[in-house]
């Protein structure tokens, strides 16, 4: 079990940091702070709360423009 200040999270917590925030800022401790603590502490405690186990993007992908190869044919540039 992962604790932050008096907050207690599960282990092997695994979300995207708008999810955690909308989960965990009206607990007791964060809602007493001002809104730019707030945002300080709750990354804090999402840091201490995912272990690593974090989502890096919830934006979706930006499409690929069509790339032309000469011969003919398009095919679609990745930057994989």
């Amino acid at each position: 079990m992962r604790i932050y200040k008096t907050i207690q999270f599960s282990e092997g917590l695994s979300m995207p940091f708008i999810e955690f925030k909308k989960i965990y800022e009206e607990t007791h401790y964060f809602k007493s702070l001002s809104d730019k603590e707030r945002k300080k502490e709750l990354e804090k405690a999402y840091k201490v709360a995912t272990n690593g186990n974090t989502k890096t993007s919830t934006s979706k992908r930006e499409k690929s423009e069509p790339v032309s190869t000469g011969e003919g044919d398009i095919q679609h540039s990745s930057e994989d």
